[in-house]
């Protein structure tokens, strides 16, 4: 006389806000025209999150067809079990200067005093290391809300917040 026991799914592994998979924040520049004056042409320039959650998903088919420069440049780790973190931030330091006319990068030197800046003043456009610091920080905040990383954006209760105490 044995008793099967009923094993019932929490659904615990499918919550989102438990996943700990990392996003991918990549830099892709890439030609979308030529020029009539024999320069190298305009690009667009784009910072995202890797949509699928797959970190080593890539497009492969898209990049030998057009020429461009494709960089992970950072990776946002949810923190859904720390009680104040949200999420980690992780960048390389230091990132490098992408001369977008071009399409090349230019890795930054660090030495004693500082960091070098390793491109030349000219005036082709140049996205410099600053500039995809910012980029990313603003993408990774805009992330958090939109996935609602530890409860962020999330609709407020009643009794939820502060309160003004006479």
């Amino acid at each position: 006389m044995g008793s099967t026991a009923l094993h019932e799914d929490s659904g615990d592994e499918s919550d989102p806000e438990d996943s700990e998979t990392p996003w991918s924040c990549v830099v892709s520049v890439q030609r979308i025209g030529s020029s009539p004056l024999g320069r190298s042409g305009s690009a667009t320039t784009s910072t995202s999150g890797s949509g699928s959650r797959d970190p080593h998903s890539h497009s492969h088919h898209r990049r030998d067809k057009e020429p461009g420069v494709r960089i992970k440049v950072a990776t946002l780790s949810p923190s859904p079990h720390h009680p104040k973190v949200v999420a980690l931030l992780k960048m390389p330091f230091p990132l490098p200067d992408i001369e977008v006319e071009k399409l090349v990068v230019h890795k930054r030197v660090i030495t004693s005093h500082g960091v070098n800046r390793m491109v030349p003043v000219s005036g082709e456009l140049v996205l410099t290391a600053e500039e995809i610091k910012d980029s990313i920080s603003s993408t990774a905040l805009w992330l958090i809300v939109r996935e609602g990383f530890g409860g962020v954006g999330k609709v407020s209760r009643k009794g939820d917040g502060w309160r003004i105490r006479a």
